[in-house]
């Protein structure tokens, strides 16, 4: 079942994520948190403090995967209470800029503050500062790259992960997969050009980013001069 199909399945049947996602940050925003526009961060599958929410900060088109965790509190203040009997408050604001990706089960420490453009790998432990335009990932979480090298690695490997992809689906299915299935898989710029999508499509998949992916595809030259010709490829190599 496709993500498409799945998500007209799951507003059927009376589950709708969008509706939720949409009531849970209002009720948050209630509470004090500040939360930006397109931010992808979904009740049943994120943890935010709610000890105090007004001190989470979340920028513009900010993307949670699964099981991230926003933590702007330490308890661990109380194995030093029993033993010393000092009573010590642990708390500090969380800040996360605009354009931001959270890999899954990735964990943000109270105190964090991440800047924009920034892709945090998944499993990360977040604590610190984060400039803005860089990827960081790992326990602890620690620098990668720059935004605009983590864009270069993906552009030189599109066409050896799609040749992958390709072939796995065929040893499963005994066949090589329908262009159709590419649509969700975002390797389709390998042989298509904007004028092979309606006008209607782009703007459509613009509207998960900003208007930017249209003016870039534009410029965009296909490697391949159709699907068939990749297909060709696939099998050749």
């Amino acid at each position: 079942m496709s993500i498409r199909r799945s998500i007209k399945h799951l507003i059927e049947e009376g589950h709708n994520p969008e509706k939720e996602r949409i009531k849970w940050q209002n009720e948050l925003r209630k509470q004090g948190a500040t939360i930006g526009k397109n931010v992808y961060l979904y009740p049943d599958t994120s943890t935010v403090d709610n000890s105090t929410p007004w001190l989470i900060n979340i920028g513009d088109n900010v993307c949670f995967s699964k099981y991230c965790t926003l933590l702007n509190h330490d308890f661990s203040v109380c194995v030093t209470r029993r033993k010393f009997g000092n009573v010590h408050g642990a708390i500090k604001p969380i800040y996360i800029g605009n354009n931001v990706f959270v890999g899954f089960s990735t964990i943000i420490m109270m105190g964090t503050t991440i800047g924009d453009n920034v892709i945090i790998g998944a499993g990360s432990i977040v604590k610190g500062n984060i400039p803005s335009g860089e990827v960081w990932a790992g326990n602890p979480c620690h620098f990668i790259c720059k935004t605009e090298e983590y864009l270069s690695k993906r552009e030189k490997y599109q066409l050896e992960e799609a040749v992958i992809i390709a072939k796995e689906y065929f040893k499963k299915f005994n066949k090589y997969p329908d262009e159709s299935i590419w649509d969700e898989l975002d390797y389709f710029p390998l042989w298509t050009k904007v004028t092979d999508y309606p006008k209607e499509f782009w703007n459509t998949f613009a509207q998960r980013d900003n208007p930017l992916i249209l003016k870039t595809m534009e410029k965009y030259e296909p490697k391949f001069s159709s699907y068939n010709e990749f297909l060709e490829y696939v099998k050749n190599n």
